[in-house]
């Protein structure tokens, strides 16, 4: 069982958006906060639902969906021998708040927008690569050599 701790995403945005901000310099753009908590947990249910649809191979269930929404997200993976769920639990969170802060950045006109967009991206596919079969494509042998 995995279990992903929605207050660990929300320290990881509150972290992020005081960052954007300290390097923003005179525009400073709003800090999210835990006044933000019920949208920031919204976004993050949404963004856990598309990355769960994303990993159907391995996410086998998720309570992620339940009413009320819980603040620990539990489920149940089918995981590659090679992939530890500690580490895969991490990048789940990771992955998770890099979509919030696309969400919050898109439709901005800031170079921010495409930072986190690219970093989403980026981080998604590097997680597929990780859970991916990992097979070796097939060969046809040379008969007679």
């Amino acid at each position: 069982m995995l279990n992903i701790s929605l207050d660990s995403i929300f320290e990881c945005v509150y972290a992020f958006s005081a960052a954007d901000a300290l390097a923003s310099g005179s525009e400073r753009p709003l800090i999210l906060n835990t006044e933000q908590r019920p949208l920031l947990k919204r976004l993050a249910l949404d963004v856990l639902s598309g990355v769960v649809l994303e990993f159907l191979q391995v996410i086998k269930s998720s309570n992620h969906t339940d009413e009320p929404a819980p603040d620990l997200i539990c489920m149940e993976a089918a995981l590659p021998v090679r992939v530890s769920p500690l580490i895969f639990v991490r990048e789940l969170e990771t992955l998770v708040t890099l979509g919030i802060m696309r969400a919050v950045w898109s439709g901005t006109d800031t170079p921010m927008a495409g930072k986190y967009r690219n970093a989403y991206e980026r981080h998604l596919a590097l997680m597929r690569n990780s859970v991916a079969d990992g097979g070796r494509p097939g060969f046809i042998r040379p008969s007679g050599l």
